[in-house]
């Protein structure tokens, strides 16, 4: 990595399943320490998805800076390479600062890239896509969904839902792997796991999560999911469509669902997304492991997390321009 090109910064990184609670001790942390936190959450940086995401409250981000929220509209592509922008912005901030940045979330890709860089060497490949291209007409999406599982199935599991009905989503991640021979992502990055950088991670024990998860779910209908979704309405086929929550609620209003079909089916894909997010951390990333149960406080985990900081000190990220 060229260092002149670099955007380099000390942060300290939390993470954590879906529902576990990060959103709330991170922005207890950040009011204590005094620094701004980077979301490292692929819904998020869709503008008026509020609710259903659980986003930072209005109230919160007055009282402390997030970055890698509301970058687009829910009608408009998100790409990595847009969020990584918005993360250079939040590092040169953070560093002329001279503070650390929080980082926090789940979405297994952001934090890679955060962490290890982009892959730059995956260049578009017109061969190799004009194959794909053919097999998804002769075969259909099945076929780009059944390679992509059968070469790297952690990579599958990191993609959305959203992602795995795009076919130019699918056909890239087949791109990327035919440009990386030999380092499918059901290895480690680093081949020395003490070259990993140890981040703090929060846990909690499936049964608990799952009915936190149910509790959240029933709470973002209650707060006007429904009623979000349909000040949002727009093409079906837009990525933020199909997000967790917003698809099911969609249905509510085209009268494919009723509400409480609506409400199951978003438990249910929330606990399966939870579970793909611990899968990835436990394949692709050093965490440290706080484990709390729904009757922890912030306070009390806001603390445990500072002492492992402390201990174990920042990481650095560094991103090429």
């Amino acid at each position: 990595m060229n260092a002149d090109t670099a955007e380099e910064c000390r942060a300290y990184v939390m993470v954590g399943p879906t529902a576990v609670g990060k959103t709330a001790v991170a922005h207890a942390l950040a009011l204590l320490l005094d620094v701004d936190v980077l979301s490292a959450d692929s819904m998020v940086v869709y503008r008026g998805m509020d609710i259903g995401t659980a986003k930072p409250t209005l109230q919160q981000r007055a009282q402390v800076t997030y970055w890698g929220i509301d970058l687009a509209g829910p009608d408009e592509s998100f790409s990595v390479v847009t969020y990584l922008e918005e993360a250079r912005r939040a590092m040169r901030t953070g560093r002329d600062a001279g503070r650390a940045l929080i980082v926090t979330g789940g979405t297994g890709l952001y934090l890679r890239c955060l962490m290890e860089g982009l892959d730059a060497s995956a260049r578009p490949n017109p061969e190799l896509r004009a194959y794909w291209d053919s097999q998804l007409r002769e075969n259909g999406l099945a076929s780009l969904t059944t390679a992509l599982r059968s070469r790297d199935p952690l990579r599958y599991d990191e993609m959305s839902d959203s992602d795995r009905k795009n076919p130019r989503r699918l056909i890239r991640a087949l791109e990327v792997i035919e440009a990386e021979p030999g380092a499918s992502r059901n290895e480690p990055a680093w081949r020395d796991p003490a070259e990993q950088p140890l981040i703090v991670g929060l846990r909690m024990e499936n049964v608990a999560l799952d009915q936190r998860i149910a509790v959240r779910v029933r709470q973002m209908y209650g707060d006007g999911l429904i009623e979000e979704v349909e000040a949002l309405r727009g093409p079906a086929d837009v990525p933020a469509a199909n997000g967790i929550g917003y698809a099911e609620a969609r249905g509510v209003l085209d009268g494919s669902l009723s509400r409480e079909e609506a409400i199951e089916r978003t438990i249910a894909r929330t606990r399966k997304l939870a579970r793909r997010q611990m899968t990835w951390f436990r394949h692709q990333a050093r965490v440290c492991w706080i484990t709390i149960d729904p009757d922890t406080s912030i306070s009390d985990i806001a603390n445990r997390v500072r002492s492992h900081w402390e201990r174990e000190g920042p990481v650095t990220l560094s991103i090429e321009a």
